[in-house]
């Protein structure tokens, strides 16, 4: 739903095709692997690791494929007929969608193997894995510091009207049409489902969303406007969120 509410926001309200694309990502997008999935365990400790774990096998790759398809769409649709043919392309070829892909074969691989008898895991060679695990458990963090460090104020005045938007639908509207809704219609959901829920609807926006973006001819000082407007503002809209449920009874 919030893919769609994005693209009947930015079509109408906003005119540089470079920015559409941006905009789109920063309100569907959220920063479920580095902020959500954390988030999840925090609130309601391995139920809710589990369920975030759950929706993160559909969410992430959904994700990429729909933030790839908004910056190619916008970008391609600017004055000229939009080639379908190459936004597939653009989907399959993407790093992202290629690691995702890469992981769940490896996966099926490795299922393979041990109905035959034959376990193994990475997590075999001790040194390596946890090189790797360090790796990855710092790439985002490092990635945002990176951000930081290029962040520029002047920027933010000449797209105030564009950040503004994008932040508070990204971590006010979103989340509270998406919770709203889960709530009316799962009344028996508990603090597990509703920890991966907030979770997934009241993260940030994702850190990659900056580096695809700039490889994608998106916006790319928009994009990294988002990523650290929405961080820092998350911090305490996810706070209210998960206030709001406390108060309901849904987290104990």
């Amino acid at each position: 739903f919030a893919f769609i509410l994005g693209f009947f926001l930015v079509v109408p309200f906003f005119k540089i095709p470079s920015q559409k694309g941006v905009i789109l990502q920063c309100v569907f997008r959220s920063n479920f692997a580095l902020i959500g999935l954390p988030l999840a365990t925090s609130l309601a400790g391995q139920k809710g690791a589990t369920v975030a774990a759950i929706l993160s096998l559909v969410t992430i790759p959904l994700y990429n494929i729909l933030a790839i398809f908004s910056l190619e769409y916008f970008v391609q649709n600017d004055g000229r007929k939009t080639d379908y043919l190459k936004i597939a392309k653009g989907i399959l070829t993407n790093p992202l969608i290629i690691g995702v892909m890469a992981g769940f074969l490896v996966l099926c691989i490795r299922a393979q193997f041990e109905r035959l008898g034959i376990s193994f895991r990475l997590a075999d060679i001790e040194f390596l894995y946890s090189a790797l695990n360090m790796a990855a458990a710092i790439a985002s963090p490092l990635a945002l510091i990176v951000l930081g460090a290029q962040f520029e104020f002047y920027a933010i005045r000449g797209l105030l009207k564009q950040i503004v938007v994008g932040t508070v639908m990204r971590i006010l509207v979103v989340p509270f049409i998406g919770l709203g809704i889960a709530y009316l219609l799962f009344p028996q959901y508990g603090g597990a489902e509703f920890s991966g829920l907030v979770a997934l609807f009241a993260s940030p926006v994702a850190v990659s969303s900056s580096v695809m973006a700039a490889e994608m001819g998106g916006d790319k000082d928009l994009a990294s406007q988002y990523v650290v407007w929405t961080t820092f503002f998350s911090a305490f809209t996810i706070f209210m969120f998960v206030l709001v449920f406390k108060a309901i009874g849904i987290f104990q």
